[in-house]
């Protein structure tokens, strides 16, 4: 994934490969890599990664997560986002600068960490 860093989305627009904090997110291989050692997600929960990493700092409540991964068919109420924000956690671990990769906003919902 390190080679591809630089690489653009054939829209020219888009990077196709982020760097957040310690991880490397292909967006087109649908890749997540940390130190080039891969990270094995779920289609939702690279979904839910690429959305909160598009803007570090940025808080999108758990209805806006579920419209922008499942569709305008997602039910706000429901605690399925917290489950798939768990497992992400879990597989991500922690970034070698510590904190989290993804922080909780009591209330509002979840984003990617500044750090």
């Amino acid at each position: 994934i390190g080679a591809v860093l630089r690489r653009r989305a054939q829209s020219g627009d888009a990077p196709a490969t982020r760097r957040f904090l310690d991880l490397d997110i292909d967006i087109e291989a649908r890749e997540v890599a940390r130190e080039g050692v891969p990270i094995a997600l779920t289609k939702v929960e690279f979904d839910l990664l690429a959305t909160l990493t598009e803007r570090p700092g940025m808080v999108l409540g758990r209805g806006q997560l579920g419209e922008r991964i499942y569709g305008e068919a997602f039910e706000a109420d429901d605690r399925t986002m917290d489950s798939h924000v768990k497992n992400l956690r879990r597989k991500l671990g922690r970034p070698r600068a510590g904190g989290d990769y993804i922080e909780t906003v009591r209330g509002v919902g979840y984003r990617a960490s500044r750090r």
